[in-house]
């Protein structure tokens, strides 16, 4: 009865009933749990701000908790540099002013000024929130691409997520020896919409070249992204244009905003290709990419704009996968 357990879905969709017994098993019987909301204003307290003027919000059941827990795992993350830590709280538990301006800031950088790196601004923007909110502790594990449990970090919500990013590192980061004409990549695990396989797009455009073609295979059952209906309404746009939509105050949803532009990076600089049964055609479409039925279709497609002889590189598990090219830098 002194335990609260509390869902930190960010703006990702709510876990429904069904859903929450898959994710915490005997758990969901034995303590109080709460799905948290985003948008439900009156659910969430305002902490105060960050040293940049930043509006810290979150849920204010944090007020009542005397040692606030955070549980989850570490993997390579292409706006946050590496998944959990701080992250469980922000965007976790956040209200919505904190996510804006973090997902927005890192839409200004490639994946690779980002992804794999742990030291960026966004990352120490949501430590310092987290430390304001009263997150002291993480526990946190690191898994190999099958789900194989391969350590667990246990500390100071800083020191400890740092130890687990150098694990997951080790688990997660292949070197390439150049960029390829084609990649294939999929989005396992994070597949159920695009608005999570398009992970899968951050881990490929690091190993693709400029021109070549980037093939996203992805099941999507649950199509775009009901959460963030913006993606479909606003559709890809040239990554400045995008900008200049937030700079006139064009947009309401400015994580979902955040994410095309993400998108359009990529899509600005590569063709992209998208296998995917959750997502019509049209929709595949009008968020920028060209669709195919298969994988094999795919391919044909890129090799009539790369060769018949262009290279090939396949990532397998683009959702945890970190490509890196040998020769080339990475910093934030």
């Amino acid at each position: 009865e002194r335990i609260t357990i509390l869902t930190a879905r960010g703006s990702h969709r709510r876990m429904d009933e069904a859903e929450l017994p898959k994710k915490l098993g005997a758990l969901r019987d034995r303590f109080d749990v709460h799905r948290h909301d985003w948008l439900d204003e009156p659910a969430l307290h305002d902490f105060g701000r960050t040293s940049d003027g930043t509006r810290v919000t979150a849920n204010r059941l944090l007020t009542e908790a005397d040692f606030t827990l955070g549980i989850g795992s570490i993997a390579p993350h292409g706006i946050k540099g590496f998944s959990r830590g701080a992250k469980i709280v922000f965007p976790g538990v956040a209200g919505r002013e904190l996510q804006d301006r973090n997902q927005w800031e890192a839409a200004q950088y490639p994946s690779e000024r980002v992804m794999g790196i742990a030291e960026n601004p966004m990352r120490h923007r949501i430590e310092e929130a987290a430390r304001i909110v009263g997150l002291r502790y993480i526990v946190t594990r690191v898994s190999d691409g099958t789900g194989r449990l391969v350590g667990c970090l246990a500390g100071d919500v800083v020191s400890a997520h740092r130890a687990g990013c150098r694990l997951s590192l080790k688990i997660n980061e292949v070197v390439l020896p150049a960029r390829a004409d084609i990649v294939l990549a999929d989005a396992h695990p994070a597949d159920r919409d695009l608005w999570q396989s398009a992970k899968g797009v951050y881990s490929g455009t690091m190993a693709v070249r400029d021109g070549g073609s980037l093939i996203l295979v992805a099941p999507n059952p649950e199509g775009v992204a009901d959460n963030h209906p913006v993606m479909l309404e606003v559709g890809y746009r040239p990554f400045g244009e995008l900008a200049r939509m937030v700079e006139a105050g064009r947009v309401d949803d400015l994580v979902g905003i955040a994410v095309l532009a993400d998108l359009a990076q990529v899509i600005d600089r590569v063709d992209c290709i998208m296998v995917s049964p959750g997502i019509g055609r049209d929709q595949a479409e009008r968020l920028g990419f060209r669709a195919a039925r298969s994988v094999q279709e795919a391919i044909a497609l890129a090799q009539e704009r790369q060769g018949r002889d262009a290279s090939i590189a396949v990532l397998r598990r683009g959702g945890h996968l970190l490509p890196r090219v040998a020769g080339e830098r990475y910093d934030a």
